[in-house]
């Protein structure tokens, strides 16, 4: 097998996730306008080509979660053939490619929604999860009476268990590991794009029976009134100063007046992998530069990056 260059095989990479990313944004609303009117079903079909087009050349390997080359394109033909004569609008479009991003299983290959009329019209859901070891825990509230309720593990959401809602996100999202199904059921949470699909049983969308066990052990349902607008998060307080992700999702701050012990924060890697890839090999980065703070965040940010990818940090 010929190889190629590792800059060929990175440019290729760049120019099919740019290509990607294009039309994932951008490809059914141009042609369509407003998501919520009609694409016809030509050119439905046109956009689900140039989808497959764009993944078997930027992917390394579509099929290998999928069953297969042959599992792969009998999924595109089952999905063009269901498309109804009449066409779609691009959100149901959208829902119609998920089986496509779920069967590669690969979370940097993926479709996000569009905000459809009814999802904008939607209000919020006034809590935050976030993941821990096998659980999602209230992490933050919008509501200074619910503070006593941080810290609580999620039971259920509308009478569904815990357990079968991340059964779900197996069916919605491409995933790789347990821990991506708690992270992304913590995200569909708080983004009323994804309310209709995750939770149907949902009508009355005005209030929401979240089940929580409560810190001392107790269960308790709790009916949250959905709202228009949150205000600023009301969180636990911590015993370490947390450097905010104010400039960039991966930050640091040294612990210490020796400068020692730095703590290192990564809020997500989404949109960092291939520019590290791509862009990172270049950067030489200088420790007594970071530790003396001398660099932005961003670079140092780079920095830290290009240690794990090229190991080419200079003392």
């Amino acid at each position: 097998m010929r190889k190629r260059s590792t800059e060929a095989y990175l440019e290729t990479m760049r120019q099919g996730i740019l290509a990607l990313l294009l039309i994932l944004s951008v490809g059914s609303f141009v042609q369509a306008g407003p998501s919520d009117a009609l694409i016809s079903r030509d050119k439905l079909i046109q956009d689900v080509r140039q989808l497959i087009r764009i993944l078997e050349t930027a992917h390394p390997d579509p099929y290998i979660n999928g069953g297969g080359k042959i599992a792969f394109h009998r999924r595109i033909q089952k999905i063009m053939a269901g498309l109804p004569a009449e066409g779609l609008n691009s959100s149901d479009f959208e829902k119609r490619l998920s089986p496509i991003f779920v069967s590669i299983g690969d979370g940097h290959t993926r479709m996000n929604r569009a905000l459809t009329a009814n999802a904008s019209n939607t209000k919020l859901i006034p809590v935050r999860f976030r993941a821990i070891e096998n659980d999602l825990y209230l992490a933050s509230v919008f509501n200074e009476q619910d503070r006593p309720l941080l810290g609580s593990v999620l039971v259920a959401v509308q009478g569904i268990p815990y357990a079968q809602l991340l059964e779900r996100m197996y069916s919605l999202q491409p995933i790789e590991n347990p821990f991506r199904a708690m992270a992304l059921l913590s995200r569909f949470l708080m983004d009323k794009r994804y309310y209709d699909e995750l939770l149907p049983e949902w009508k009355d969308k005005s209030r929401i029976s979240i089940r929580l066990k409560i810190p001392s052990g107790g269960i308790r349902d709790i009916s949250f009134q959905t709202q228009e607008k949150l205000g600023a998060p009301i969180q636990p307080p911590s015993l370490v100063g947390m450097p905010p992700f104010e400039r960039s999702s991966v930050v640091y701050q040294f612990l210490d007046a020796e400068k020692k012990t730095a703590l290192l924060r990564i809020a997500t890697m989404d949109g960092y992998r291939e520019h590290f890839e791509g862009v990172v090999k270049e950067i030489a980065c200088n420790l007594d530069d970071i530790k003396a703070e001398k660099r932005g965040p961003r670079v140092v940010h780079e920095c830290i990056m290009n240690s794990m990818v090229n190991t080419r940090i200079t003392r």
